[in-house]
């Protein structure tokens, strides 16, 4: 993508301008959402329908299930206005079946004389100077105003919502929170992955970490118990194999100790142990070792 201008949350020219000519779709943005994501194209853009849109479905597909994020779609027109009309917009979105789970307005389109273009040139001003490095214009207010005054009026019309943000052309993708509050603006070309970490860390930002879903808890019970058990694995001795066990009888014979066990030489059975008797004791350490003839 061309930029991404993350805005500060307390600069007072962070917010999104929107407004519509028409909804063209049945479905509307979620407002409970957290975190409003906003294409902004034009349908005689061919990066549009080859990268951004795909995208849009895509991501809309993806996070159907988060109710923290809502998708939504904004027709535009900056340039040839006579291909890029209501109609035009509302006869692509028929026939393009992502949109059937996407939001989409046109967006309004502004004769200057209709409008106090002084007006909307500042708005333009207040949104070029928050995408600037340090919320300032190498120009002063009054001569941007001037100019960009002179520049709409050359038009046959304006966006409002294309110009109010100073957006620099389609697509255009838009992160707004719950208080109208733009946290990215990227024009160009952008992949599903980078949207996914723009979407994830605005998130963090707004919102705080997700809830745990079913498997996640399901894991972090496992998790804990596992955890539980590796701590009182270390507390308890680890059980004795037979070799530890043996040479560890066979140190308390050699010491004498009554509790010492010997080897039950007599039994046809597997070998075990018997209890260490005195007279057992002194018949072992007095009866020398048995040799074949």
């Amino acid at each position: 993508h061309e930029r991404s201008v993350p805005l500060p949350m307390d600069s007072e020219y962070q917010r999104f301008i929107f407004e519509g000519e028409a909804w063209l779709t049945e479905r509307r943005p979620d407002a409970g959402a957290s975190l409003q994501v906003v294409c902004v194209f034009q349908t005689n853009c061919p990066g549009c329908f080859e990268h951004a849109l795909p995208l849009l479905f895509e991501a809309e597909a993806k996070y159907a299930g988060d109710p923290r994020v809502s998708f939504s779609a904004v027709a535009t027109a900056f340039e040839d206005f006579d291909v890029n009309t209501l109609d035009r917009a509302r006869e692509v979105i028929d026939k393009t079946p992502g949109f059937r789970n996407v939001p989409v307005a046109f967006d309004k389109l502004i004769c200057p004389e209709d409008r106090d273009v002084t007006a909307h040139a500042t708005r333009i001003l207040r949104a070029m100077k928050a995408q600037s490095d340090d919320g300032t214009l190498v120009i002063s207010d009054d001569v941007a105003v001037q100019r960009l005054s002179f520049a709409l009026k050359q038009r046959p019309y304006f966006a409002a919502t294309f110009d109010g943000n100073a957006l620099l052309g389609t697509p255009t993708w838009i992160l707004v929170d719950q208080q109208n509050n733009i946290h990215h603006s990227l024009f160009g070309e952008l992949r599903f992955k980078e949207l996914q970490q723009l979407i994830a860390s605005t998130l963090l930002v707004i919102a705080g970490p997700p809830p745990p879903d079913d498997d996640q808890r399901d894991d972090d019970d496992q998790r804990a118990q596992a955890q539980a058990k590796a701590r009182k694995s270390k507390l308890l001795p680890r059980p004795q194999t037979f070799s530890e066990y043996y040479e560890e009888q066979k140190e308390k014979f050699d010491r004498g100790d009554p509790d010492a066990l010997t080897l039950d030489d007599d039994s046809d059975d597997d070998i075990h142990f018997l209890p260490m008797t005195e007279g057992r004791r002194e018949e072992e350490r007095t009866t020398p070792p048995s040799s074949e003839e």
